[in-house]
C-alpha cells in the first residue's frame, strides 16, 4: 500500500483540536435519544420519518432560523471541548443534530447496526466524504473511531481539514455566541441527512446531485429574500447590506454569485419567482425566514405580509400552516429574542408578539373541548387546577401543572406547533382560556 497519505498528515500529530474532543465526548456519551423514536407504523420507515423528527429539533434549537439557541450547560461543555468562543454553538448544535437524526435512522433502519463506536467512524468518514467531497483519506470503515482517535495520523490530518471546512461552511465570523449565525445552515444541515438517508437505505445518492440540489434551494431562497425585500419597492440601506450578506453567505461559486447579484438589487416581480422546493420542511424553511426578514427593518409592512402570503400560496402551503409558522417565529423569539441584538428593541417583534398570540388564542379556543377532556382524564393535573382556584400553589406544584399543561398540547396536532420552544406564547395564552379561576399569584400572566 502506497504509504504517501499517512506521510501527508504526519504535521498534524497534535490531537487537542475541538472537532476530535467533541468526537470523544460523543463516543462516551451517545447522541441524545429523539423524544420520539418509537418503530413507525410502517417498517422500515418512509422517507418522510426524517423530516417529521427533524423540524421539532431544529425549531426548538434554532437552527431553522440560523439562530443557535444555546444553554448555559452547553455553553460550559464547548469551552471545556475547545469550541471556538464565537461561533461553537452553531457547531455544536450542528454536528449534534446531524448525529441525532443520523444515528436513531440507523437503529430504525437496521436491527444490529454493529458496536457503537463503528458506527461512529462511518458516520465520521460520512462528514468527512459531505464537506470535503474534493479530497480523499484512506480510513478504513471497520475500524472503531476510539482506535483511530487514538493513533491514526491520516484521521488526525482529515479531521483538522474538516474543521477549517465546518468553520467555513457553516457558522459566520464576528457575531457573538448567541446571534444570527449563517441563514443556509439549514439547507446544508438537510442535504447531508438526506444523503446519509440514501446511504443508509442501501440506495446512495451521488454527491454531486445533492450538492447541486442544495444550491438550487439557497438560489431560490435568496430570489424569495429578494423580492420581500422590494414588496415596498424600496431597498433601504440595511435590506441591502443583509441582502449582500446572504448572498455571500450562501456558498455559491462566484461566478454565480456575480450573476445572481444583478438580479437580487434589481426590482423584482413576484410572479416571476421560480421555486424549486419540493419537501415541505424546505418550503417551511423558506416561509419562516422571510418572517424573518420582515423584522429586520423594524417596520410592520403590509406588502411584506401579502408577498408571504402569495409565495406561501405558490408554495401550496395552507393558509393555517402560514398562521401555525408566524406563530412559532414569535413563540420562538418570545423565548429567545433577548440573546439576539437584531431583535431587541425592535418595533416589530411586538407586532409579531401580538399577531402570534392572537393566532395561538383562536387555536386554543378551537381546541378547548379536547384539552379539558386531556385535563379531567389526567387526575393530577386536574387536582392541582381546582386547588390553584382556591389557594397558591407551591413551586414544584406550579411547575408541574406547567408541565403537564404542554404534554397534553403536544398531543393535539393544533397546538404541539405552538409548544415549541418551552411553550414560551403558548402556556400563558392557555392558563387564561381555561375555565379555572387561578389567581395570579399561582402564574404569570404576561403572554
Amino acid at each position: 500500500m502506497d504509504p504517501t497519505p499517512s506521510l501527508m498528515f504526519r504535521f498534524f500529530k497534535d490531537t487537542s483540536g475541538w472537532l476530535p474532543n467533541y468526537l470523544r465526548f460523543r463516543l462516551n456519551t451517545p447522541f441524545p435519544d429523539l423524544a420520539d423514536q418509537q418503530t413507525p407504523l410502517k417498517f422500515p420507515p418512509a422517507r418522510e420519518w426524517l423530516d417529521q423528527r427533524l423540524c421539532p429539533l431544529v425549531q426548538g434549537n434554532g437552527l431553522f432560523l440560523g439562530c443557535p439557541a444555546v444553554d448555559e450547560e452547553s455553553r460550559r461543555r464547548l469551552r471545556k471541548l475547545k469550541f471556538p468562543e464565537q461561533q461553537g454553538g452553531t457547531l455544536f448544535l450542528y454536528l449534534d443534530t446531524l448525529g441525532t437524526l443520523s444515528f436513531a435512522e440507523e437503529l430504525l433502519l437496521h436491527a444490529q447496526p454493529g458496536p457503537y463506536a463503528e458506527r461512529m467512524t462511518r458516520w465520521v468518514l460520512r462528514l468527512l466524504r459531505f464537506h470535503l467531497p474534493n479530497r480523499e483519506f484512506r480510513i478504513l470503515e471497520s475500524v472503531p473511531l476510539d482506535q483511530l482517535l487514538a493513533s491514526n495520523e491520516v484521521l488526525q490530518g482529515a479531521l483538522r481539514l474538516l474543521e477549517e471546512g465546518l468553520l467555513e461552511q457553516i457558522p459566520v465570523a464576528g457575531y457573538t455566541f448567541q446571534d444570527r449565525q449563517n441563514l443556509f445552515v439549514f439547507p446544508r444541515l438537510y442535504a447531508f441527512l438526506v444523503w446519509s438517508d440514501s446511504i443508509l437505505r442501501g440506495v446512495e445518492t451521488p454527491l454531486a446531485v445533492i450538492h447541486a440540489t442544495e444550491a438550487e434551494v439557497n438560489e431560490d431562497c435568496l430570489m424569495a429574500f429578494a423580492a420581500l425585500i422590494w414588496s415596498d419597492e424600496v431597498l433601504a440601506d440595511v435590506e441591502r447590506e443583509v441582502l449582500g450578506k446572504y448572498l455571500r453567505q450562501s456558498g455559491l461559486p462566484k461566478a454565480r454569485q456575480a450573476e445572481l447579484e444583478k438580479q437580487l438589487f434589481e426590482p423584482m416581480i413576484p410572479e416571476n419567482l421560480q421555486l424549486r422546493l419540493e419537501p415541505p420542511i424546505l418550503r417551511r424553511f423558506l416561509l419562516e425566514q422571510l418572517v424573518l426578514l420582515a423584522l429586520i427593518d423594524a417596520q410592520e409592512a403590509r406588502q411584506e405580509r401579502a408577498l408571504i402570503a402569495h409565495i406561501a400560496q405558490r408554495l401550496q402551503v395552507t393558509q393555517d400552516t402560514l398562521e401555525e409558522i408566524y406563530a412559532s417565529v414569535g413563540a420562538f423569539y418570545a423565548e429567545y429574542g433577548e440573546h439576539f441584538s437584531f431583535l431587541r428593541d425592535n418595533p416589530a417583534m411586538r407586532h409579531l408578539k401580538d399577531f402570534s398570540n392572537d393566532l395561538i388564542t383562536r387555536q386554543v379556543k378551537k381546541n378547548l373541548d379536547h384539552v379539558m377532556q386531556e385535563i379531567r382524564e389526567t387526575r393530577e393535573l386536574y387536582d392541582l387546577l381546582m386547588k390553584a382556584t382556591t389557594t397558591n400553589l407551591s413551586a414544584a406544584e406550579k411547575q408541574k401543572v406547567q408541565d403537564q399543561l404542554l404534554d397534553i398540547a403536544k398531543t393535539i396536532p393544533a397546538l404541539a406547533i405552538f409548544v415549541l420552544p418551552g411553550g414560551g406564547l403558548l402556556l400563558p395564552i392557555l392558563i387564561k382560556i381555561l375555565p379555572f379561576k387561578l389567581l395570579p399569584s399561582s402564574f404569570h400572566e404576561e403572554a
